[in-house]
């Protein structure tokens, strides 16, 4: 990541100004600021919460942070007073704007704040669907407007987007993870100016999923692709109950921040133009974990079978014994194979591949 000069002004605040509690935040901000919010999402109120949440992020200074959903700008004045020098937030509730732009006038010339009708989730579904943007749906290409591009063997990230995960309907939320790791493939949409880091608060079962390693019962597409992808850490792991609304049994339940980078080179050798096709290709793959490699590979591309061969694999070798180490020889063998088809590709249509 950049770096960075030293000592930044600090966000200047009023003499009246105090550290608050949710439950303060809630009484500040008027409480019906909050009714009827988007369902499933979640906001950070509390100001220890967000100094932590910093702590955990590291140097800021210089890197673009992208704060999603940053309703009342908690965590907005905290990535400030802890050195960061420009912040775009991304809100899809139009009735947090004015309180983020008051902090926006609140600023010294040394910082800045953009504001964005936008949806994280949100992002680029005409891709999909060849349907207008309406608001709080966007564009990429809106979201990364005030981003200047890096190069992606720079040590410097275009962006790092900073949130808590969340969607009106949770079951869109996988599909919305790998479809950005398939941007991370082709280096467009979210990752068209360089390499920008995810770092959300997912569910504790989300989270164990993108984390988990080969062995784990949690083991499945999404977390290969991550591991081939990504240098992905785990930075923490805070009570359901610090976020706002908390509902029924979720005060039992933590949120894990998980950073997800991705690597300058990823761990398959495949050309740039290839990389498109990975999330499809291990997708097929992985379906049946009991089949024999080389009748899966079949299936794929007829023929390719012999790849197995080649790579010495144990003829009787079963899909869940592959590890991403060896699922990762076996694509990059593929793609360049003399033989591959990338009809496994264009047969099902782009809708499917992206889900």
């Amino acid at each position: 990541m950049a770096a960075r000069f030293g000592h930044v002004a600090r966000l200047s605040r009023s003499p009246s100004s105090k550290c608050y509690s949710t439950s303060s935040h809630l009484v500040k901000h008027d409480i019906s600021l909050f009714r009827r919010l988007r369902r499933n999402y979640k906001y950070i109120l509390d100001e220890n919460l967000a100094a932590r949440i910093t702590q955990s992020l590291g140097r800021l200074q210089d890197d673009v942070i992208i704060a999603t959903n940053p309703g009342t700008g908690v965590l907005t004045r905290a990535l400030f007073e802890a050195g960061a020098t420009h912040v775009i937030g991304l809100e899809p509730e139009r009735r947090f704007h004015p309180i983020l732009w008051e902090i926006q006038r609140q600023l010294s010339d040394e910082k800045r704040l953009d504001v964005i009708h936008g949806d994280f989730s949100k992002i680029d579904p005409h891709i999909l669907t060849d349907d207008i943007c309406t608001p709080p749906a966007i564009a990429s290409e809106d979201v990364l407007r005030f981003v200047k591009p890096q190069s992606w063997e720079s040590d410097n990230l275009a962006a790092r987007f900073v949130g808590v995960e969340a969607a009106i309907n949770p079951s869109v939320l996988h599909r919305t993870m790998i479809r950005h790791l398939g941007s991370i493939s082709a280096r467009n949409g979210i990752f068209q100016k360089g390499r920008c880091e995810l770092a959300f608060f997912f569910e504790e079962d989300r989270a164990q999923k993108i984390t988990a390693k080969f062995g784990s019962k949690y083991y499945n597409r999404q977390s290969v692709i991550v591991e081939l992808l990504c240098d992905v850490k785990v930075l923490l792991k805070e009570p359901y109950s610090l976020f706002y609304p908390v509902h029924g049994k979720q005060k039992h339940k933590y949120l894990t921040l998980v950073s997800i980078v991705p690597k300058k080179q990823p761990a398959v050798n495949i050309s740039s133009g290839d990389l498109h096709y990975l999330n499809y290709f291990i997708r097929l793959l992985m379906v049946k974990p009991k089949s024999k490699v080389v009748n899966t590979m079949e299936t794929i591309n007829p023929g390719s079978g012999v790849i197995c061969e080649e790579l010495q694999f144990p003829h009787d070798m079963r899909v869940g014994d592959l590890c991403p180490e060896d699922i990762g020889k076996l694509a990059s063998a593929f793609f360049q194979w003399e033989g591959k088809s990338l009809s496994f590709f264009y047969d099902v249509g782009s809708n499917e591949v992206l889900q």
